[in-house]
């Protein structure tokens, strides 16, 4: 038989541990709950956040639905925008090539966005910005992206990601002595032909012609530039 000394130990241990295992089970609870509290308030301020950015997409007639939104501002939530601003528009600024240079050289982080005639939404955004050099510049934050298919074509880092001309609109990504481009928006683009390009080394694309649905030439039927603000 166990001595009475010794049971009285051993309940006393049994007891113990079932306290402990109590204060254990409510300290998890508290820091779970406060856990919980801290992500619940951060997805709060991101809807938040997110409600308000979509509110600086309002003077978009390209961009109509939450999902053309949250497609965008998934990818640029890394630069930490507080605002998008609208800076050129065609149906409002029309579409000569020297009212796109005016109101868009020099600005950093803009994102072109394109409807064609047919109905098709592609563009690209570069954080260097254009200018009227005549030069072709790197920048590994660039990226092309098509509203339609819901897909986001990275630069492969290293090479040219836009074309700066004074001539010409906005050119994302140039063949080596070549004028293949993987967006290319000539002067007066309203009245005449933009173009894309096949598979190209600049982009992460699989497809030929893949933002205009396999076809090379397209007619613009808006085109609107926002920049991107974080301050």
């Amino acid at each position: 038989s166990i001595p009475l000394s010794s049971m009285r130990n051993l309940i006393e241990r049994i007891e113990i541990l079932e306290e402990l295992k109590e204060e254990s089970t409510k300290s998890s609870k508290k820091a779970s709950d406060g856990i919980n509290m801290q992500l619940n308030n951060i997805l709060i301020q991101e809807k938040l956040n997110n409600k308000k950015l979509k509110k600086c997409f309002k003077s978009s007639s390209i961009l109509t639905k939450d999902t053309d939104f949250n497609f965008l501002l998934n990818k640029l939530s890394k630069f930490n925008p507080t605002s998008y601003k609208i800076i050129y528009k065609s149906s409002i600024d029309g579409d000569n090539i020297k009212n796109f240079h005016s109101n868009c050289d020099g600005e950093e982080n803009i994102i072109i966005i394109i409807e064609t005639v047919k109905g098709l939404k592609f563009g690209g955004f570069t954080s260097v910005g254009f200018d009227s050099s005549g030069y072709e510049l790197r920048d590994d934050n660039a990226f092309l992206f098509s509203i339609d298919r819901q897909k986001i074509y990275d630069i492969i880092p290293g090479n040219n990601a836009i074309y700066c001309n004074r001539k010409f609109g906005p050119i994302f990504c140039a063949e080596p002595d070549s004028s293949a481009y993987s967006i290319f928006i000539p002067d007066n683009y309203l009245k005449t032909k933009s173009t894309t390009t096949k598979v190209c080394y600049c982009y992460k694309m699989e497809e030929n012609f893949e933002l205009n649905n396999g076809k090379k030439e397209f007619f613009v039927k808006e085109m609107e530039v926002f920049r991107v603000d974080n301050d």
